[in-house]
C-alpha cells in the first residue's frame, strides 16, 4: 500500500508507528493478485488478512488480530471481490483441473484460458496505470462459445476476437454461459 518505503526498516516501523495503506491503488493490485492465485493451476493460499488488504509492517506487525467488522470501503470491496473469485473457483472445474493456456502476454497485459471438458474460463489482466482495451484472438476451439463477464467490464466478442475495456490495475474473469 505504499506506507512503508523500500529502504525503511519495516520491523522498526512495526514497533514504532501505525502502518496503514498509503496509496489506495494497493487494494486494486491486491485484487489482481487474488484473481491471479485463484485462477492459475495449483492450490491457492490466502493468508489471514489478504482477503481484504490488512496493512502491516514486519514482525510483530506483519499480522494483526483478525478483523471481521469495521472495514473501510476499499477493504470491504476487496473482501467482496475475493469472495466472488473463490466462489467462481469453487463452481468451475476448469479452475481446479483444467489446462492452462496463455493467450496474450506483454509487460502490462496478461490473458490466459483454463479448460476442463466444456468448462472454459478466460482471465484478462491490465497491469498498467491507464485504462486500456485488450484485444485477444480467440482460439479456434473456443469459437462459438458464449462468455459471461463476472466483474462488470465492458466487452465485445465475435467469432475471432475478444475486446475487453479494463480500467487501470484491473481484471476480468469470463466464464461460459
Amino acid at each position: 500500500g505504499g506506507d512503508l518505503s523500500f529502504d525503511e526498516d519495516a520491523k522498526y516501523a512495526g514497533w514504532t508507528r501505525e502502518i496503514g495503506v498509503g496509496d489506495p491503488v494497493g487494494y486494486k493490485k491486491l485484487q489482481m493478485f487474488n484473481a491471479f492465485i485463484l485462477t492459475i493451476p495449483g492450490v491457492p493460499t490466502i493468508y489471514q488478512g489478504d482477503e481484504f488488504g490488512q496493512p502491516g509492517g514486519n514482525d510483530p506487525d506483519n499480522r494483526r488480530m483478525m478483523q471481521f467488522d469495521d472495514l473501510n470501503p476499499k477493504e470491504e470491496d476487496t473482501r467482496e471481490v475475493t469472495s466472488k473469485l473463490a466462489n467462481i473457483r469453487r463452481s468451475h472445474m476448469a479452475l481446479n483441473y483444467g489446462t492452462f493456456e496463455p493467450l496474450k502476454v506483454s509487460d502490462k497485459v496478461y490473458v490466459y484460458a483454463r479448460r476442463y471438458l466444456d468448462d472454459v474460463i478466460v482471465v484478462v489482466f491490465n497491469n498498467s496505470d491507464a485504462e486500456t482495451t485488450v484485444s485477444v484472438s480467440i482460439p479456434e476451439r473456443f469459437k462459438g462459445l458464449e462468455f459471461k463477464n463476472n466483474f462488470g467490464t465492458s466487452y465485445t466478442l465475435d467469432n475471432k476476437e475478444l475486446n475487453v475495456s479494463l480500467k487501470e490495475y484491473s481484471f476480468e474473469v469470463f466464464t461460459v454461459k
